[in-house]
């Protein structure tokens, strides 16, 4: 059974935190962390009725990752694939495009093979020194310290590493996203990243997804920037109103190049869309 035929009411008291019967669930999301385990936020209304106002705020459930406790609808091939856990890093996985292996899982070095501009938008210029940076290296001026400095900050060690994927279901909309947390423990900065994928999104209304991937990542998360990657297989139209949705809400046209300490980073598959919370 699909969670978007699940009831939205919710009443459970789980991890010593007790949410209030029959809340009035509008969004869950699924976190697997690094130890492979499953912890569950759901995104529920609070208030009364009448002349107060509704609000909203998350509330976790604890989900044994073993028995996959109360995810356990969310696909059959949980089963045969060793549980929720590994499915959900799976699927986000699989969405990784070239530059997001290089960036988060470190399996190249960016400055060595390039990083292409295609389809990217850029509104402000990057930073100088990094402008500087990449005019040496085309050049063949740029000295060993430089080419070994580049090279610690792109190694895994230094930069972002991904420490948590997720599955996000929208109960409102009825659209569904993987996505990741990007961490940089030397900075103390968390970034979310949402997959915008065709199968995911179109067709839905988005407005309330919207509003819960925000609150999840400036609420539970805690993270300062949270980006959203649209597919580039998406259509024309499609693509302008989802874009002109993201804008109005705050979301501005930007690349990797902040999580890659590099320039001009963009991807052939995703096209990036960023705020700061």
């Amino acid at each position: 059974m699909s969670p978007m035929n699940q009831q939205s009411n919710y009443s459970s008291s789980n991890c010593g935190e007790d949410v209030a019967p029959q809340v009035n669930v509008l969004a869950s999301c699924y976190i697997v962390g690094t130890a492979a385990q499953l912890k569950g936020l759901h995104y529920c209304t609070t208030g009364v009725t009448g002349k107060d106002h509704h609000h909203s705020k998350y509330t976790s459930t604890c989900i044994d990752s073993a028995s996959r406790g109360g995810v356990v609808f969310l696909s059959r091939r949980r089963d045969r694939r060793g549980g929720a856990a590994l499915v959900i890093r799976e699927e986000c996985e699989r969405f990784f495009c070239e530059p997001m292996k290089t960036v988060f899982r470190g399996e190249r070095n960016l400055s060595m093979h390039g990083s292409g501009l295609t389809g990217a938008y850029l509104q402000t210029p990057p930073p100088e020194n990094q402008l500087r940076a990449r005019a040496d290296r085309r050049s063949g001026s740029f000295s060993q310290q430089q080419s070994a400095d580049d090279s610690q900050s792109n190694n895994g060690k230094a930069g972002f590493e991904v420490d948590a994927w997720m599955e996000v279901w929208d109960y409102v909309g009825g659209a569904s996203f993987r996505a990741f947390l990007a961490s940089n423990d030397d900075e103390g900065e968390k970034s979310l990243f949402i997959f915008f994928d065709m199968e995911g999104i179109m067709g839905r209304d988005l407005k309330k997804a919207l509003m819960a991937l925000i609150e999840l990542a400036d609420g539970p998360l805690g993270c300062g920037n949270i980006v959203t990657c649209m597919d580039r297989r998406m259509p024309v139209d499609e693509a302008l109103e989802l874009t002109k949705s993201l804008q109005w809400v705050g979301f501005e046209m930007t690349t990797l190049d902040h999580w890659a300490n590099d320039v001009d980073v963009t991807s052939d598959q995703w096209v990036f869309m960023g705020m700061e919370l």
